[in-house]
């Protein structure tokens, strides 16, 4: 029998945006959604070396979102700085605009088995006034409202972390402080919530505590749910993946784990776009005994220092152009949480991105795969490609 590593330990990287519609495979993936997961893995990676050692799980699509509402308020050099860090260049800003309604309403409707939220907002101190076309492009291609509120009052934060509640299904209640809004005169905000339930469920009977290697040295029994199937699996000398499909199959979850020799950390740092496709497309029905862990795991960060690192700079200092959104307007502080939970009947996340602006002042024996150590895990639409969120999973049942 052969023993695979998804048998070991648990860091594992789960992918929850990478999944792509797999019937769709011939045809071409929008520039915005390749986009996405060029920039969600440079992210991962820059966020990964600052906690090397703790869950990191992100949404590239929300924090794309947030960030595509700031570029078209962009020009000159904070706007190419933008363009690049998004990989998206020196696309025509109509052109990227287009694209991401045309994705954005492509992933609404994806499944009627599986329910995807996508909300955008612009949120303006009472002191502070979008520009009219801003607003109009903002509302036009990605359906954000524009709300006035007193942002630099207690009840600024408030009306944004209800808005965040409202379109997250309440996992996450909290994405500002008042302290985050003192100096803000405007708020660019996305959600994404995902509810998705596995099309082959995993029966609750067969989960129990099983070893999960959290590092080489230092074990947890872990709560494991189990599955024999045929299921779409590849193995190669550095890693082993499995993909588990959501609801009608458009979605799924492609759960990668890295070999023993070469690491969780290893293999994130390496991973780059070509290598995610030829993984994907590697993928075929195999007759597999899976071990998967359930999870629930909630991340945030400022995504600023990564950003800035990247090659984002100018949008945070004096001499930024956001002249489109208004005069003088620099970004403060671009805040990410997301939430996730795997489980038998299949897996919930959310996340919420703020970008804070102030002024400038019987068969063959299966192959077993047993997901039992650190694991890389992505949310992928196979039809576009696109990653909806992406992330390292070191501590399944993390609190």
């Amino acid at each position: 029998m052969m023993k695979s590593a998804f048998a070991r330990t648990l860091p594992f990287a789960a992918a929850l945006t990478l999944a792509a519609l797999a019937p769709a495979a011939a045809q071409s993936k929008p520039q915005v959604a390749t986009a996405a997961n060029a920039f969600g893995i440079d992210l991962l990676g820059k966020l990964i070396k600052a906690q090397p050692d703790d869950n990191c799980f992100i949404s590239p699509y929300s924090v794309q979102q947030a960030l595509l509402l700031a570029d078209n308020g962009a020009g000159g050099i904070t706007r190419k700085q933008i363009g690049t860090v998004l990989h998206l260049g020196t696309t025509p800003l109509a052109t990227i605009n287009a694209q991401a309604k045309s994705l954005r309403l492509s992933l609404a409707s994806a499944d009627p088995k599986v329910k995807i939220s996508i909300a955008n907002g612009l949120w303006a101190d009472r002191s502070f006034k979008f520009g009219a076309n801003y607003q109009e492009t903002c509302r036009a291609f990605y359906a954000a409202q524009t709300q006035t509120v007193s942002l630099r009052q207690p009840s600024g934060a408030a009306a944004i972390n209800a808005w965040a509640a409202q379109k997250t299904e309440g996992k996450i209640k909290t994405i500002v402080s008042p302290q985050d809004l003192e100096s803000a005169v405007m708020v660019l905000t996305n959600a994404l919530y995902f509810h998705g339930t596995w099309t082959d469920p995993f029966r609750a009977k067969d989960t129990e505590h099983q070893t999960f290697h959290l590092t080489p040295q230092k074990t947890e029994q872990t709560l494991t749910m189990t599955q024999m199937g045929m299921i779409d699996y590849a193995k190669t000398d550095d890693w082993e993946a499995v993909a588990l499909p959501y609801g009608g199959g458009r979605l799924r979850m492609v759960v990668v784990l890295p070999s023993e020799s070469q690491g969780l950390n290893a293999y994130v740092s390496s991973l780059t776009p070509d290598k995610w496709s030829v993984m994907a497309k590697r993928l075929r029905p195999t007759r597999l005994r899976l071990f998967l862990p359930k999870a629930h795991t909630e991340y945030g960060a400022s995504l600023n220092p990564a950003l800035g690192s990247l090659g984002m700079r100018q949008a945070f200092q004096s001499n930024a152009d956001f002249s489109r959104i208004g005069s003088g307007v620099l970004i403060s502080d671009i805040v990410h949480k997301t939430t996730l939970d795997i489980d038998e009947k299949g897996t919930t996340a959310a996340a919420v991105t703020a970008v804070i602006g102030t002024l400038s002042v019987a068969a063959p024996s299966p192959i077993i795969m047993r997901v039992d150590r650190p694991f890389f895990c992505a949310i992928q639409d196979t039809q576009t490609g696109v990653m909806l969120f992406a992330g390292v999973i070191r501590k399944p049942q993390a609190e």
